[in-house]
């Protein structure tokens, strides 16, 4: 155990969740097949040892209650990038954003609502985003029901091959990209195929094409494999994605 809280108290730039139970081990298995950086917040160390069986995986674990400012202290809260709560009950949830949100002024924040009326409580709380399971489950049941098989191309594209994402791409004020067309970009060479731009108001402009062009504050939304977002990030930071 001792061992783990000075792994923990090494931690920098990474994800708390806060809540190991039925959706917590869906964000675990995601963040552990990502291998992204995260500590988990559970009262129940029973819960987090079957996970890390059961996911052959070894898991940092910080065992109290997510909604004390103490267990998020330990899980340096202050020092992370993002926190998921994923916690049973809506009010928990509105409490461990507020709670984080006095604590880490930056951090994202990305909230589990159980109930759809507590999404504009948690949003209020803090939360950047808010996530419905029982929404996003009707949604999906409609979906397999009048367009199959569009539900099964993006269930290939994101299970069969566990190592592709659709992520996004900042593209910051210093990029040789900014005012360029999508033409004049090298990105396809990296493996990433572009699907959409976001600007900065939280437009769309969705399968852009080659003439598309890129501004600072835009962010490329790309299909691409762990490795080609490496890639793509370490050619994005040095300039060289121009032709």
């Amino acid at each position: 155990i001792r061992a783990m809280e000075k792994e923990i108290e090494k931690l920098t730039d990474h994800i708390v969740v806060c809540g190991a139970g039925s959706t917590g081990e869906h964000v675990i298995r995601e963040l552990l097949e990502a291998e992204e950086k995260f500590v988990v917040i559970d009262m129940d160390p029973d819960r987090v040892a079957l996970l890390c069986e059961s996911l052959d995986a070894r898991i940092l674990f910080v065992e109290g209650d997510a909604t004390d400012d103490l267990s998020l202290t330990r899980a340096r809260v202050k020092h992370a990038r993002g926190v998921i709560a994923v916690l049973h009950d809506d009010k928990d949830n509105v409490f461990v954003t507020v709670s984080v949100r006095a604590l880490n002024k930056k951090a994202t924040i990305i909230a589990k609502a159980v109930e759809i009326s507590a999404k504009s409580k948690l949003r209020r709380a803090g939360a950047h985003r808010v996530v419905s399971p029982n929404e996003i489950g009707g949604r999906r049941l409609v979906s397999e029901m009048i367009r199959p098989y569009a539900v099964e191309f993006l269930d290939r594209l994101l299970s069969v091959d566990r190592t592709l994402r659709i992520e996004g791409v900042l593209i910051p004020p210093g990029s040789n990209l900014v005012g360029k067309r999508l033409m004049d970009a090298t990105i396809r060479k990296t493996g990433a195929l572009v699907v959409a731009i976001r600007d900065m108001e939280g437009g769309y402009e969705y399968n852009p094409g080659p003439e598309a062009k890129i501004q600072a504050g835009d962010s490329l939304i790309v299909i691409a494999r762990h490795v080609d977002m490496e890639r793509l990030r370490e050619a994005l930071e040095k300039n060289t994605l121009l032709r």
